[in-house]
C-alpha cells in the first residue's frame, strides 16, 4: 500500500504524509497479526475447527481408516470450493 501511495504522490505531484504512512503501516501489521491467529480463523468459520493437539493421533488414525475402507472413484464434477 505504501508503494502505491508513494507512486500516486509522485504522479500527482504532491508530497507523502510520512506520519500517516507510519500509522497505516502499524495498523496493517496489527490487523495481520490479529487475524493470523488459528482461533480467529476458526471463529470466522474459515476452516472446520481446531483439533486439540492431544487428539491429533486419534483424528489421524480415524481419517486413515476411513480412507483405507473407501474405494477411489473418479468424477467429472467439481466439489465445493471453500476459502
Amino acid at each position: 500500500m505504501e508503494i502505491i501511495q508513494r507512486e500516486a504522490a509522485n504522479r500527482g505531484g504532491y508530497s507523502v504524509d510520512e506520519e500517516g504512512m507510519k500509522q497505516m503501516r502499524e495498523y496493517v501489521a496489527g490487523e495481520a497479526e490479529k487475524t493470523s491467529n488459528a482461533m480467529y480463523a476458526t471463529g470466522q468459520l474459515w476452516d472446520d475447527g481446531v483439533i486439540d493437539p492431544r487428539d491429533t493421533r486419534n483424528y489421524l488414525g480415524m481419517t486413515l481408516a476411513i480412507v483405507n475402507n473407501a474405494g477411489v472413484k473418479g468424477t467429472k464434477e467439481f466439489g465445493v470450493f471453500r476459502m
